[in-house]
């Protein structure tokens, strides 16, 4: 009487081992792209916050007028705007100001620009 054969071949298992490769790797390259979108928007999202914090600085600065100013962790450079478009503004007794707001301590770049007006 023959013996029953048990187990796999060495054909039968490198068969399923690639197989195996051929669905991990899609999935792999899936949960790779997510992830990396995932990323994205975590830095947009730090980003967007960051300015938020930068513009109500920029708001919060009273009395308005030229200089550079601190508040918190941001720098705030405030210049007079004057262009033809502010003349009748003058005339009413307004000032307009262009605040440029920067956090020193993580970059000098400029995080907003923003326009305020004031009175005279």
């Amino acid at each position: 009487m023959r013996r029953a054969r048990r187990g796999f071949t060495l054909v039968e298992v490198m068969a399923a081992f690639v197989v195996a490769v051929l669905v991990i790797l899609p999935v792999g390259a899936i949960v790779s792209s997510v992830s990396a979108s995932f990323a994205g928007v975590q830095r947009s999202m730090e980003r967007r916050a960051e300015l938020q914090l930068a513009i109500a600085a920029a708001m919060a600065l009273e009395p308005l007028r030229a200089g550079e100013f601190v508040i918190g962790e941001y720098e705030i450079e405030v210049r007079p705007r004057i262009d033809e478009g502010t003349r009748d503004l003058r005339r009413a007794g307004w000032e307009l100001y262009t605040l440029a707001v920067r956090r020193p301590s993580s970059s000098p770049a400029v995080l907003a620009v923003t326009v305020r007006s004031a009175p005279l």
